[in-house]
């Protein structure tokens, strides 16, 4: 079972926080920034049916440091603090992506660590192509494997169009794959895995994206 995650958008008298729950769906719960705060915040998770949860939140001055203390003590819990817009801008960097893919990213990937590298990241979403076998050949056409988070692939789809049709380095990136003969949905799945992987790198290395080293 994975853990949920919760995302903390932490102020000096106020957090301010996002579950997604196994469903994809979100809920939402503001509470002061005290020790009582904490213990609302506790029994609101409890009633969530959150009991593994990776935590997130931003790094806002000191104010992040009781919660994040607080919510490292419970069981099954992890805590990343991050600077998210350093990571937000990096994510914007890259053509295709919008505001609400980026929010979605943010939620599963913004600690780059958690991953060794982009192809597993791609798995954690269920975008690593597997071969399909049919009785004792294995000649048959890649597909996606849909192991992975399928809340994190429908958030890719539309972006993935978008730059596939609306950017240059997706058109370069369309063009070529179709030049191999590779039919539209194969090149859809394909744009919606290089965006997961795209994301993981910029975020990992701290640069901007670069057209050149993407599409052709």
């Amino acid at each position: 079972m994975h853990p949920l995650q919760l995302g903390i958008d932490v102020a000096k008298a106020k957090l301010d926080c996002a579950l997604r729950l196994a469903s994809g769906k979100f809920r939402h719960k503001v509470v002061d920034n005290t020790p009582a705060g904490f213990k609302t915040l506790d029994d609101w998770l409890a009633k969530e049916g959150a009991a593994a949860l990776q935590v997130c939140m931003e790094a806002t001055g000191i104010y992040w440091e009781a919660v994040a203390e607080h919510l490292a003590d419970r069981p099954q819990t992890t805590v990343s603090v991050v600077n998210l817009r350093d990571k937000h801008r990096l994510l914007d960097s890259i053509p295709g992506l919008g505001e609400r893919t980026t929010a979605v990213l943010l939620a599963f990937i913004a600690e780059p660590a958690r991953f060794e590298n982009a192809r597993q990241v791609a798995a954690f979403a269920g975008l690593d192509p597997r071969q399909h076998e049919s009785g004792s050949s294995v000649r048959g056409k890649p597909r996606l494997s849909k192991v992975g988070h399928s809340f994190l692939r429908k958030a890719l789809y539309m972006p993935a169009m978008v730059a596939l049709y609306r950017t240059d380095w997706g058109k370069l990136f369309r063009e070529r794959l179709a030049s191999q003969g590779k039919p539209p949905m194969l090149i859809i799945g394909a744009m919606m895995r290089k965006l997961v992987q795209v994301s993981y790198g910029v975020l990992k290395s701290g640069q901007a994206f670069q057209p050149g080293l993407h599409g052709a």
